[in-house]
């Protein structure tokens, strides 16, 4: 584990050629694996905790590669639904409250 953190800095300074040396690395039975959107089920609440962390302070560019692969149905869905409890954990995470202390 402390020689994968070590490395992190590294591959991540370089990541244009990280990414094409581990697309070149997909077979393609992986490429068509990855056609067919293999989708990891998820309950909509931890789905939209992900989804809304994700996308706080992304640029505009890349927030629409981000949502590229949701549906708008399910986007209006997670956003109308449980997007007020993402805010709420998240104020709660940051400023304090329940059971934890400010981050």
């Amino acid at each position: 584990v402390g020689e994968v953190a070590a490395a992190l800095p590294t591959v991540f300074g370089r990541d244009v050629e990280v990414t094409a040396v581990a697309l070149a690395a997909l077979s393609s039975h992986d490429w068509a694996a990855i056609e067919r959107g293999t989708v990891r089920r998820q309950r909509p609440t931890a789905l939209a905790r992900e989804l809304f962390w994700l996308l706080d302070e992304l640029d505009p560019a890349s927030a629409v590669v981000v949502l590229a692969g949701v549906p708008p149905l399910r986007m209006w869905v997670l956003r109308n639904g449980f997007s007020g409890a993402y805010n709420r954990g998240s104020y709660l995470m940051w400023v304090g409250g329940g059971l934890g202390v400010p981050v």
